[in-house]
């Protein structure tokens, strides 16, 4: 049974936020619902069988909200976590202090205007993620460090990124890259 003056609480992993609004003279309540908006996907992979994980769509605070199809390409965001980690529906994808720099990344490359066909996060312990570009060069990042200092050198290496061996963003404020042979 509803008891009108009883604490509202919604808790499901689709819901971002729930506003209720209750009007005690007219015995009414207005519940408004934002559910979370799909930002791109995460695929909990194993080394044997990369392609076979279990897939959510995550939202920008980093929540597995949905199940998702796995894939890879520029269209849609998707990470595949190699790390063994077992993720489900209302997991976070990395520890909340990382998400932020998580957002970042994926800020940086589309504000430079890389290709990324996917991500791959190997180990949970070192955070580091690598970005795959459409031209097959590994983007080397750590969700550790803030990637604000990226944007300006990923503008400045895009037009050279057909020519590089890799592209290292894992130590502050350096980058560190090759060119091919």
């Amino acid at each position: 049974p509803f008891s009108y003056f009883a604490p509202l609480r919604v808790d499901h992993p689709k819901i971002l936020y729930a506003k209720i609004e209750r009007n005690f003279f007219s015995k009414t309540a207005v519940i408004t619902v934002t559910e979370r908006e799909r930002y791109g996907i995460w695929c909990a992979d194993t080394a044997a069988e990369p392609a076979a994980g279990r897939c959510f769509w995550f939202d920008r605070t980093g929540v597995l909200f949905d199940p998702a199809a796995a894939t890879r390409g520029t269209l849609v965001r998707n990470v595949h976590d190699m790390s063994g980690a077992r993720l489900g529906i209302g997991d976070a994808v990395t520890e909340t202090r990382f998400v932020p720099n998580l957002m970042g990344i994926f800020d940086a490359l589309e504000q430079a205007d890389i290709p990324v066909v996917g991500m791959k996060l190997e180990r949970r312990e070192t955070q580091d993620i690598t970005a795959e570009t459409r031209y097959g060069i590994p983007l080397f990042f750590s969700l550790r460090i803030d990637p604000q200092f990226t944007r300006e050198a990923l503008r400045k290496l895009k037009d050279d990124l057909p020519r590089l061996a890799y592209a290292d963003f894992r130590s502050e404020n350096r980058v560190f890259f090759e060119y091919k042979k």
